[in-house]
């Protein structure tokens, strides 16, 4: 298995041999993020008659999860912190369901 990291790494090395600059990475995430958002309305049905392979969405998966290491290693943000990120969020998240009445189910 390869780390973030190396993903990263990997993915710089191909950046800079077709001259992708940050506005570019940042162009291709939203890009990939608006196939993905594509792909899981496919596979639920939505807007369009339903897939039923989700490996379009592993698919857009990966290729937003890629770009979006890049952007990070760009920012200088380690992508192997990235469950540390999510970790973090989860802890926020749980935060707000538990202390905000808005986010409390309604009866």
């Amino acid at each position: 298995m390869i780390s973030f990291r190396e993903v990263a790494k990997k993915g710089r090395s191909l950046e800079k041999e077709i001259g992708a600059d940050f506005n570019a990475v940042l162009s291709k995430f939203s890009e990939e993020c608006g196939e993905l958002v594509g792909a899981i309305q496919s596979f639920r049905g939505i807007y369009t008659r339903k897939d039923t392979n989700i490996e379009g969405v592993k698919d857009e998966m990966g290729d937003v999860l890629f770009n979006l290491v890049s952007l990070a290693s760009r920012l200088g943000i380690d992508p192997d912190t990235f469950s540390e990120l999510a970790n973090n969020t989860v802890k926020k998240f749980d935060r707000r369901v538990t202390e905000d009445v808005s986010y409390k189910k309604r009866e």
